[in-house]
């Protein structure tokens, strides 16, 4: 019975060492693609729409998601907290750079700051968390944005 329970509390120690482990700034350094299943996204809103609505919604996803198509979009984190976010359109062989900041909060978290300025707007109401080659995005209420994520670039 003992080794039954100590065998327990070392599970339970292990795996809450495991749920604790914090994000350290060189699991983030480097180039991530930033991913957005839009058509998908506006898909699913649809469906609390009425008809006419939805039907609106739907004809205009696969033209949005055509467009985010068109857009390569990264975010280079750097060291001193500096992450450059490049969109290159495609199509039009055009690239711009804005230089924000992020950080890892005390509760382990990736947060990129906002920025609003002429040239772009970005705005970020929740936080980030490595998962593999995966930064996955978060509501401030800690729901999961299954639509948004970003993958480490290769």
């Amino acid at each position: 019975m003992k080794t039954i329970v100590m065998t327990l509390m070392a599970l339970f120690m292990a795996s809450s060492m495991v749920a604790q482990q914090r994000i350290k700034e060189k699991d983030v350094l480097g180039t991530w693609k930033f991913k957005l299943d839009l058509k998908e996204a506006i898909d699913e809103e649809s469906e609390d729409m009425g008809f006419f609505e939805g039907m609106i919604a739907k004809a205009v996803s696969g033209m949005a998601q055509d467009i985010v198509n068109e857009m390569d979009i990264t975010f280079n984190f750097k060291r001193d907290h500096v992450v450059l976010l490049t969109i290159n359109n495609i199509e039009e062989d055009k690239e711009e750079i804005e230089e924000l900041t992020w950080q890892i909060n005390d509760r382990g978290y990736v947060v990129i700051d906002d920025i609003d300025n002429d040239n772009v707007q970005v705005n970020n109401d929740g936080y980030w968390i490595v998962q593999g080659d995966k930064l996955i995005a978060y509501d401030d209420d800690g729901s999961e944005e299954t639509k948004v994520w970003m993958e480490r670039a290769r």
